[in-house]
């Protein structure tokens, strides 16, 4: 009879938190009228173009890379087209698929933080999940940043098992994850790296060796990395030249550039972005075997010569990037000629402006306590919770300071930092008692 009552008031706390964030999405969904926004004909994003561009590349003219989208992206967003299917299923298979790997998030989310609080009450992440509207608004358009948050936190998820029951198999797929993550978005391509370095080093000095974690795991540890960052590498040199995932990484260079001298004319980049685009689209038609080339030796110059207005132009794009929201009113449009949906979008602007300062403000304040913690080095040495959370904020820390380089990032750069936020803050509450007595 206990049993019974139990089972029936698990599916209970299961049930209210499932439904409060079913209504919250279908009521930001109906008030800023994605579904509408995110139509084949309407889906208004100007990177959209690039992505679609990527898929059909790599599946319909022999395996070619988009010069700036890596193959993992287009591999998962082209699959499509192995059945002939048409522009307009793919687009709707790329929206699904996002809408299926926000769904996916907040079941990860779910399942880690589990594991150190009560069922019942970790099932309310959902819907803490959920009011952040920024990872919601991005399903609606076809970019690389939903799926990417998602393999983000899979790959979290998989560290975190490896630390509770430290098996080879979950370390191994981690780092695949984290290889392939590369070949989705760039910008984790320099962490990737040194994770491979890392796994090499512990090995050699046998760290990282024990009955759980053996060769085998190392060998295909390297064959994971040869098959996506090396093969990304590889089809890169031999399309275009260079030895890097994309020409983001030459992009992101010219973002720089382009910001540290608006700064030294007291212009403002936000204002000035169609000319950046300009002569960004210029420059790489006049140098295409040379483009890399031309970017690094302006880099260089502005490095020596110009070095604090390069400061200050990443500065401005990190903070932009941590506390300004998603540009909604901007993106969006009425097509149904609602007469509130200004006032809803300029809402929904206000509140991605906010959760975006929140959740740098609990980046922030986790920082601090696992600082405090790691100097009383009071509850590290017998704790199988703190070297999943010490990684994982040091991803979130790559994560933040590498998008100093992109002005425009639109609240883009923080998706995948919210649920991992959200998951070593509960993780610190949950162990409310230790990390009290190493603060004291």
């Amino acid at each position: 009879m206990k049993a019974q009552e139990s089972k029936t008031d698990f599916s209970y706390a299961q049930v209210i938190p499932i439904f409060i964030s079913i209504a919250i999405y279908f009521s930001v969904v109906y008030f800023l009228q994605l579904y509408e926004n995110a139509s084949v004909e309407n889906n208004p994003h100007p990177d959209s173009s690039t992505y679609l561009n990527g898929a059909r590349l790599l599946f319909q003219v022999g395996f070619t890379p988009e010069k700036h989208r890596p193959i993992g992206i287009s591999l998962i967003l082209g699959l499509p087209y192995l059945f002939n299917c048409s522009e307009v299923v793919i687009k709707f298979y790329i929206l699904f698929l996002q809408f299926l790997c926000w769904v996916g998030m907040h079941l990860l989310i779910y399942q880690m933080v589990k594991k150190w609080i009560r069922k019942e009450i970790a099932i309310w992440v959902i819907p803490v999940y959920t009011i952040f509207i920024s990872p919601l608004f991005y399903t609606f358009f076809i970019l690389s940043d939903t799926v990417f948050s998602f393999f983000i936190l899979l790959a979290v998820f998989y560290l975190q098992k490896y630390f509770i029951n430290p098996h080879g198999k979950y370390f191994t797929i981690f780092c695949t994850i984290i290889f392939y993550s590369a070949l989705i978005k760039p910008v984790i391509y320099y962490f990737a790296i040194f994770v491979f370095i890392a796994v090499i080093i512990l090995y050699i000095t046998k760290i990282l060796k024990s009955p759980e974690f053996r060769f085998i795991h190392t060998v295909l540890i390297i064959f994971a990395f040869i098959f996506t960052i090396g093969l990304q590498l590889g089809l890169m040199y031999n399309h275009f030249g260079v030895m890097s995932p994309t020409l983001q990484n030459e992009r992101a260079k010219y973002y720089m550039i382009f910001m540290a001298e608006s700064i030294e004319k007291d212009e403002n980049p936000a204002l000035t972005r169609d000319n950046f685009d300009k002569i960004i689209d210029y420059t790489m038609k006049n140098n295409q075997n040379t483009w890399e080339k031309v970017v690094n030796q302006k880099f260089d110059s502005m490095l020596k010569f110009k070095k604090y207005y390069l400061m200050r132009g990443y500065f401005s794009s990190l903070k932009s990037n941590l506390t300004e929201s998603s540009n909604i009113e901007s993106t969006l449009k009425n097509y149904r000629e609602s007469s509130n949906f200004t006032t809803y979008t300029r809402l929904a602007d206000f509140v991605t402006g906010w959760e975006n300062k929140l959740q740098t403000f609990l980046f922030i304040l986790n920082g601090i306590i696992i600082c405090v913690i790691i100097i009383k080095r009071k509850v590290i040495e017998t704790s199988i919770w703190f070297p999943t959370v010490i990684v994982s904020f040091i991803l979130c820390t790559y994560l933040y300071f590498l998008s100093g380089v992109v002005f425009w990032g639109e609240g883009r750069y923080s998706l995948p930092q919210f649920p991992i936020n959200i998951f070593i803050l509960v993780v610190l509450l949950s162990k409310f008692r230790s990390t009290v007595k190493a603060l004291s």
